[in-house]
């Protein structure tokens, strides 16, 4: 039976956004963050050795971790696997039993990292459910999004995002086969996809201030994080009239208490104009001195390869639809 699938998404400091997922028989429950640049599933091991992996009690980052040792429908794939993911991960690759959404799926492939950069034990995350395309997940293996899409109503899933700043608060929410329609506009603009193996969209202009430049470029569309990548150009020129970089906290910081001041930033895409907001670009990093960060970095591409990297900011403005069946994403 066809269905649609809600998961609740969990705001950390507005940088992640993390949902529940169950692995195994009986069910261990892990909270991960998803991201559409990525297409596998995997979670913390607890044969990592590492401290990394298992986290502390004072910053609230202490993980839960993976035991395959408890799971009666856990299967070995013998294999392992490097991922690129902040860093690098060491994998071993396995199958089991998800639950997620109110989906049951059997025989999920899934890494389980022995090893995590430094970086994971400032985040409090178990792992990262990938939502991305089949040609970028590790060769062999069935992203979750496949095989949930012949139980989903419609071949699409949906998120929209909040900000809250707390820890822990529910602030958005994805729904497979569907779209949200108390939170979402009913009238939805679509975007082809710019590489039809991954989420992303052509930016046609940007404007801020007295600023304008038009012209086509990528962008990737990531729910992987709270910031955003800029052309350099971009960057410079709105750096100009707010901020300077900071070295010590390798970030553009401002005032907090200045945060509406800032332009909002907007994007032309698919013929319409949609719109950062400086709410929804500064974030509180939680320094408690009254600076915020502006959450955008260079992404020193002048190529046109892929000079954008568009996440969270966008999407706290509007409902953000990914369209399998007919490659495309939509804006609600």
């Amino acid at each position: 039976q066809l269905k649609k699938g809600n998961q609740v998404l969990y705001d950390t400091l507005d940088e992640y956004y993390l949902a529940t997922v169950t692995l195994g028989t009986p069910a261990q429950t892990f909270n991960v963050a998803v991201d559409t640049t990525s297409s596998n599933l995997w979670v913390l091991d607890v044969n990592c050795a590492s401290r990394n992996c298992h986290g502390f009690a004072h910053n609230n980052t202490l993980k839960h971790t993976y035991n395959s040792s408890a799971s009666s429908t856990f299967r070995d794939s013998k294999k392992d696997f490097e991922i690129t993911y902040h860093g690098s991960l060491l994998t071993k690759l396995g199958q089991e039993k998800l639950n997620m959404a109110g989906f049951t799926i059997s025989n999920q492939d899934f890494g389980r990292a022995l090893n995590v950069p430094y970086v994971y034990t400032k985040q409090p995350v178990d792992g990262v459910l990938g939502l991305g395309f089949p040609a970028r997940a590790i060769s062999g293996t069935k992203p979750v999004i496949v095989k949930l899409l012949p139980h989903m109503d419609s071949p699409v899933f949906s998120i929209w995002l909040d900000k809250h700043g707390e820890d822990y608060m529910d602030a958005g929410a994805i729904v497979y086969g569907g779209v949200d329609q108390k939170v979402c506009d009913k009238e939805v603009n679509f975007a082809p996809l710019a590489d039809p193996t991954v989420w992303g969209y052509y930016v046609d202009g940007v404007s801020f201030g007295i600023y304008k430049r038009v012209g086509k470029q990528q962008a990737i569309s990531t729910t992987g994080s709270g910031w955003t990548g800029m052309p350099s150009r971009d960057l410079t020129a709105l750096v100009n009239i707010t901020t300077t970089y900071d070295l010590a906290n390798e970030a553009f910081m401002v005032p907090c208490s200045n945060i509406k001041s800032y332009p909002d930033i907007i994007l032309l895409i698919a013929g319409k104009p949609y719109t950062i907001k400086s709410e929804n670009y500064v974030l509180d990093l939680g320094l408690h001195n009254g600076q915020c960060a502006l959450a955008f970095y260079d992404t020193n591409d002048e190529s046109g390869e892929m000079p954008w990297v568009i996440g969270d900011a966008l999407i706290r403005g509007c409902c953000h639809i990914y369209d399998f069946g007919l490659s495309r994403i939509g804006f609600a």
